[in-house]
């Protein structure tokens, strides 16, 4: 009976022991994540149909963000441009208006963010990463981790039962969804133990962004004007013509 209590202790110490090491790690990776203040660096988002793994939209931008810990939104302002030379802007947020550029047409919309809730309103790559690893953290006891170790990298998978989870903000959406799951996939670079590579399973799509060529800095000047970057030369569209624009194209 005493081997028994013995087996029984030593298991349970044991398992304990695993699952503070994961979130040792975990916070480690969560320090460095918030000593970004600035960062530059180079993304694709892919979005596949893994019936036949074959890419449905790929997107490659250069994104440089700022941290901004008074931002209730995205936690940073930032700007997403299609050259390395941020001539050309995809968007850019500076904490009060969210402005996209469509250069063909020579057209700007400006989002006042009177609707906060809007799909195309998508953090910085690092703010989500951060945003999915405090919630790993905060609920730790109901998100299962996987932790496996490469020679330059390391992969961590979260498992969320009974609950669909968008980590598109600073703040997640969380919605309880019985018989349902969300499973993401984080690439850690151990060079820097920093995130690169976030995936987002669905049953029927994947969605992923991976990041290179990152350069972190400790600039001070943060502040920018979104409207100010606006060229001369562009139309604004408003909010109302630019999803009527979208209805239009769509029925082609």
């Amino acid at each position: 009976m005493k081997k028994l209590i013995f087996i029984v202790i030593v298991a349970l110490t044991t398992n304990s022991t695993f699952s503070q090491s994961e979130i040792n790690y975990i916070e480690k990776i969560l320090k460095n994540l918030n000593e970004i203040q600035t960062a530059e660096y180079y993304t694709q988002t892919t979005m596949k149909d893994v019936r036949n793994a074959v890419p449905v939209r790929t997107i490659n931008r250069y994104a440089k963000i700022f941290t901004n810990p008074a931002d209730s939104l995205f936690g940073a302002r930032y700007i997403l441009a299609f050259s390395k030379n941020f001539a050309n802007y995809d968007m850019c947020y500076d904490g009060r208006y969210f402005v996209d550029f469509e250069w063909k047409d020579k057209i700007a919309h400006i989002d006042t963010l009177t609707n906060k809730s809007s799909p195309g309103l998508i953090a910085p790559f690092f703010i989500r990463a951060r945003s999915l690893l405090d919630y790993t953290i905060t609920h730790k006891n109901n998100v299962k981790i996987t932790h496996d170790d490469f020679e330059d990298s390391a992969r961590i998978k979260l498992y969320i039962p009974e609950k669909t989870a968008y980590f598109t903000r600073l703040t997640p959406l969380i919605i309880h969804s019985p018989n349902k799951f969300s499973r993401y996939v984080l690439w850690i670079n151990k060079a820097n133990n920093l995130p690169y590579k976030l995936i987002r399973n669905l049953p029927d799509q994947q969605y992923s962004e991976e990041c290179s060529d990152l350069k972190i800095d400790k600039e001070t000047n943060r502040d920018f004007d979104a409207i100010q970057k606006i060229p001369e030369n562009f139309s604004i569209l408003s909010t109302a013509e630019k999803q009527k624009k979208r209805r239009k194209i769509s029925q082609y």
